[in-house]
């Protein structure tokens, strides 16, 4: 967390006596308090609501940039609590039985955490995080790039060598240069034709498993050396996804049919035990009944 630049996740299920992570909170204090019904927390946008029946409240916290992601209704204290670690983030919870709630129709447990968790992954940078200066040029534009390498990720020692190689999705090499920050390595290369233009940086070090990272950008001959919006069809590529004008409707909703399923999920029906039945019984009965008078029965 403080090194790599990763998030951890706590989420006791009691109040803890002494742990390490109270020393994280820098002096806070936690506060255990019981419900005899379960309370909605008011959650900090967009993240859906969560309720609780026994929770741990943080007070006296003195973390800078800490945020608050769920607190008690009407007392405002801190429930779930992210604050900065070095190059990380730590997130704590102090609902400590949400999880019994998780099935209620007025809680979002799955959603809280799953955009909670979410949100601290995008948040941490790749091994290889390289960046693109500016994200839309013109053909033969001179274009910047800035890879900066994490060497925790790579299990690499600080006295280790770094072993780095960059190439166009064209085949073209890219020399890079170390800079002055440590592990921060840059170079330039040429704008080539129009449309989306990716470059790979490969790093490596002595003893350690080498791994990749790349970028985008679009390459625009109407763009006049400013810097441009990064366009959707531009962010979808680098996603793995893809970008359609409203009259490609079809192709997305292949797309998402092809990428996108659901999990088969057990039902159990009782047809039998529907109101609606009253409405063919009563047409027998009453086909019964005239066809008895018919013949001339009782």
């Amino acid at each position: 967390m403080r090194e790599r630049g990763g998030s951890l996740v706590l989420l006791p299920d009691a109040r803890p006596g002494i742990a390490p992570w109270t020393e994280w909170l820098s002096g806070s204090t936690t506060r255990e308090v019981l419900l005899e019904q379960p309370s909605v927390l008011a959650v900090a946008p967009p993240l859906p609501a969560i309720q609780v029946s026994e929770l741990l409240t943080f007070t006296g916290a003195t973390v800078p940039g800490a945020t608050v992601l769920a607190r008690v209704a009407g007392s405002n204290e801190p429930v779930v609590v992210m604050s900065p670690h070095g190059a990380g983030r730590l997130i704590v919870s102090g609902a400590l039985d949400a999880w019994r709630y998780r099935a209620d129709k007025a809680s979002a447990f799955d959603r809280f955490w799953r955009s909670a968790v979410a949100g601290v992954a995008l948040a941490t940078p790749p091994a290889v995080d390289v960046e693109i200066t500016p994200a839309v040029a013109h053909p033969g534009e001179s274009v910047r790039v800035v890879a900066r390498v994490h060497r925790s990720a790579l299990g690499a020692g600080a006295t280790a060598s770094l072993q780095l190689s960059a190439r166009l999705d064209s085949g073209e090499a890219v020399r890079l240069w170390p800079d002055a920050e440590a592990d921060v390595f840059s170079g330039s290369f040429a704008a080539g034709l129009a449309g989306v233009q990716r470059i790979t940086v490969s790093a490596g070090a002595d003893g350690a498993e080498g791994t990749t990272g790349s970028a985008v950008m679009a390459v625009d001959p109407s763009a006049r050396g400013t810097e441009r919006p990064v366009p959707l069809s531009l962010l979808a590529t680098s996603r793995g996804g893809i970008d359609v004008s409203p009259d490609r409707l079809a192709d997305l909703e292949a797309y998402l049919r092809r990428e996108v399923s659901a999990p088969p999920v057990r039902a159990t029906t009782h047809p039998m035990r529907s109101g609606w039945w009253i409405v063919p019984f009563a047409a027998c009965l009453s086909g019964e009944w005239w066809l008895r008078r018919r013949k001339g029965l009782r």
